[in-house]
């Protein structure tokens, strides 16, 4: 639509209609009201010789009521993502520095996202100097006007509801603000991923894919 301002529109304005909706709930009920989000990587692959790439994600999002003087699920929205990375998308970076030479937030792992500072402190259990994330797999949803990020599927269950896959939805739609950003302890692997703690998925905003269950 013409009239609606471009931070509002596509991926780009999703994080920013989020955000409202959280606001406005607010003022309609002031009361606790989390929000509890947890993914876990199903399917992994990456090609180094062309540096693309598939996932398969699911991320379960936990709404809470509060009711009686405690917080209790009222809805569970379980979506699984396929999701493809084009020949060139990806990119592999290593990080630079050391927990005696912490380079700024945008320097360690350059041309990416820049890190929390949590995630800088090497006194913190969980930074990247304690877990050894050293290098880093990113991919841009455009790159020289193509799209390199493909969300081929989403398919969704509200509570103990069908599973039905969402047709024309804006989760389908990539552009400038898309982005996939995964750290890892070593190399990225080709089809087996490493154990939990030594790769992190999720400080992406668009597609919101997490992995930490």
């Amino acid at each position: 639509l013409r009239d609606v301002p471009s931070d509002l529109k596509g991926f780009c304005g999703f994080s920013t209609i989020m955000a409202l909706q959280t606001v406005i709930d607010f003022i309609d009920k002031p009361q606790q009201k989390p929000v509890k989000t947890k993914g876990k990587i199903q399917e992994w692959m990456y090609n180094d010789k062309d540096n693309s790439g598939h996932l398969a994600v699911h991320v379960t999002t936990e709404q809470y009521e509060y009711v009686a003087g405690r917080n209790v699920v009222a809805r569970r929205e379980l979506l699984h993502w396929d999701i493809d990375v084009r020949p060139g998308g990806y990119k592999v970076v290593q990080r630079r520095g050391s927990p005696d030479n912490v380079p700024d937030s945008g320097d360690i792992f350059p041309d990416t996202i820049a890190l929390p500072d949590f995630k800088r402190d090497p006194t913190n259990e969980d930074s990247i100097w304690f877990r050894n994330l050293n290098y880093k797999l990113f991919a841009k949803g455009v790159q020289d006007g193509k799209k390199m990020i493909e969300v081929k599927n989403v398919y969704r269950q509200i509570d103990d509801g069908p599973i039905v896959r969402l047709q024309d939805h804006a989760y389908y739609e990539i552009d400038e603000c898309s982005c996939i950003d995964i750290m890892f302890d070593g190399y990225p692997p080709a089809l087996k991923l490493p154990p939990q703690i030594s790769y992190c998925l999720g400080r992406c905003k668009q597609p919101p894919i997490v992995n930490s269950d």
